[in-house]
């Protein structure tokens, strides 16, 4: 649901339903929902313009998304983090601070992840070789 708030543009009850949804997946064990709702969180936050924070939490959907396998969470995001790169460029104009080096760890996280597991196109995306 909170995955649906944000599509809607509803930020708020976006953050409210995904911390909600972080909670249980923690205490079930979900990595599954873990990786997508962290992906989620980390979506919010771009939109939000708190690009260190969508980093980390980008960063931690990557590593779940590794643990479980799973090319299509990766996929998602491989999207979430070309957003963040364009979003950081336009906003910072360059290099300089942490948010470079952050996106950097990301970024090599996700190379690494997508060469054990492929890197899959999601529909509407147009294919590039990282």
């Amino acid at each position: 649901i909170g995955r649906l708030e944000l599509g809607r543009g509803r930020p708020e009850a976006a953050r409210g339903r995904l911390i909600g949804a972080l909670q249980i997946q923690k205490q079930t064990g979900d990595v599954t929902g873990l990786a997508r709702t962290t992906a989620a969180l980390a979506d919010l936050c771009i939109e939000a313009g708190q690009l260190g924070e969508a980093a980390t939490l980008l960063a931690d959907s990557v590593a779940l998304n590794f643990d479980k396998g799973s090319p299509i969470g990766l996929a998602f995001n491989r999207r979430a983090f070309n957003t963040l790169q364009k979003v950081a460029e336009q906003a910072h104009g360059g290099p300089g601070g942490a948010l470079p080096r952050l996106l950097g760890e990301v970024e090599h996280r996700l190379v690494e992840a997508e060469a054990v597991f492929g890197q899959l196109t999601l529909p509407g995306e147009v294919h590039t070789r990282h």
